[in-house]
This record gives C-alpha cells, sequence and structure tokens, in this order.
C-alpha cells in the first residue's frame, strides 16, 4: 500500500504572478500599453464568481474548456468596465484573459517545491495534485516540470465539484485507492485543511498561519521533518 501525499496546487506548489488580476490587467495593457490599471484595482471586482466560490454546485456542464471559460467572461468584462473601459472593448478583451491567464512565463514552481517533493518520495510518499483550477491545470503542471514527480492530477473542473465539497474529496479518495497513510497539505484553511478534514484525511496547511489548522508550516521543506521520521504527528 501506499503512503500518499494529497497535494493542492496554487499557492502551495506553484503560482502565477499577480494571479487572475494580473491577468486581467495584462490583458488591458498589452491592448493599451498606456494604461496604468493595477492588479490592486481590479481584486475587489473578482472576488466572487469563479466555479470555487459555490463549492455546493456540481457543474458538468462546464467539462468542456470553452464552457468553463465563457462563464467567467462576464466576470472579467465586469471588472474591465469597473477599472474605466467601455463595455464595447471590456466585452472584447475579457476574450482574452483565457490566453493571458495561461501564458508558461507568467508561472513559476515556489523554491522549496522540487527539493521537497523529491525528499519526500525517497522517504516513500506518492505525490498527487488536487486542486480548484483551470480545465488546463495539467499543461501547466507539465510545463512547469513538476509531472514527472506527480503520479495523478485531480481537477474540479474535471471531477465537476470544488474543494472543499465531500464529493470532491470522495472522488480523489475513491480514485488513489487504499492508502497506508494519507496526508493532505495546502494554503488554504477552507478548502484544503476543513475539505481533507471532513473526509477524515489529516491535513497541513502551508505558507501561512491559521488557528483552525491544527498544523502549520511556513514553506514546504518544513513539512518534511513532520513526515520524515519519529515526529510523532498523528498518520506520520
Amino acid at each position: 500500500m501506499h503512503r500518499t501525499i494529497i497535494w493542492d496546487f496554487d499557492g502551495t506548489l506553484a503560482e502565477r504572478r499577480e494571479g487572475w488580476s494580473g491577468a486581467i490587467v495584462e490583458t488591458i495593457r498589452h491592448a493599451d500599453p498606456s494604461s496604468r490599471v493595477t492588479p490592486a484595482q481590479i481584486r475587489d471586482s473578482i472576488r466572487t464568481g469563479f466555479p470555487w466560490h459555490a463549492p455546493d454546485r456540481h457543474h458538468p456542464e462546464l467539462a468542456h474548456p470553452d464552457a468553463w471559460w465563457a462563464t467567467l467572461v462576464p466576470l472579467f468584462e465586469k471588472a474591465m468596465k469597473g477599472v474605466g473601459l467601455a463595455e464595447n472593448v471590456a466585452r472584447r478583451l475579457a476574450e482574452e484573459v483565457r490566453e493571458r491567464y495561461l501564458h508558461p512565463r507568467e508561472w513559476y514552481v515556489f523554491d522549496d517545491t522540487f527539493s521537497t517533493l523529491d525528499h519526500l518520495s525517497e522517504a516513500g510518499w506518492r505525490h498527487v495534485i488536487f486542486s480548484n483550477h483551470v480545465p488546463e491545470l495539467e499543461t501547466i503542471v507539465d510545463f512547469l516540470g513538476l509531472k514527472p514527480r506527480i503520479a495523478r492530477i485531480f481537477n474540479s473542473a474535471h471531477i465537476h465539484y470544488e474543494k472543499p465539497n465531500p464529493r470532491a474529496f470522495a472522488h480523489v479518495v475513491e480514485a488513489i485507492g487504499p492508502c497506508e497513510k494519507v496526508w493532505m497539505i495546502g494554503d488554504n484553511v477552507k478548502a484544503d485543511v476543513a475539505g481533507a478534514r471532513a473526509a477524515g484525511i489529516p491535513a497541513i496547511l502551508v505558507r501561512k498561519s491559521h488557528p483552525d489548522a491544527e498544523v502549520c508550516c511556513g514553506c514546504l521543506a518544513d513539512v518534511i521533518p513532520l513526515l520524515d521520521g519519529p515526529s510523532g504527528l498523528p498518520g506520520s
């Protein structure tokens, strides 16, 4: 039987520079290099509206990537109009955010990701990714060089349920099969930690701390002594 770590992706193993607000700003600046719009001006307008903001909702109708992205176009358009773009311009540019968001040069792996994955692999842990993400997550993981280290990739865009929905976790648990030990590691206390706990999986919150997380680590490297050796940590 395997010992398995279920990793969140975005904000845990890697991230996109300036995230969604950055992609929207880049789209605006590409069309108008003189624009002075900043990501900070965009953030408040996109705090809701993504599939993961409604984790109780089952969304099989978003199975095709084009359908998934189409639901976000009105959100991007609203954000652009909110910083002064004309309606016709915002509507046109909103369709281009997808290309900007997925551009490989804007994604990077955290400095401690590869070394932590490799060390834990050598210690006998199998790695899978479970993320609320865009349909093209696997392409991003591959570009970043992570794919050879990952046994399986589970994406809410394909499962049709978002973390922390119990059905999303149940899908992953069933797919990975019986495990000697299993942990969830992520940077979101609700989606990753609370969601895993509800599924009976112990969890570690990384890159931040929160009173609702029993185990917190400032960086991925801090996870190693907890899972690799006699730490007394339950499930390790």
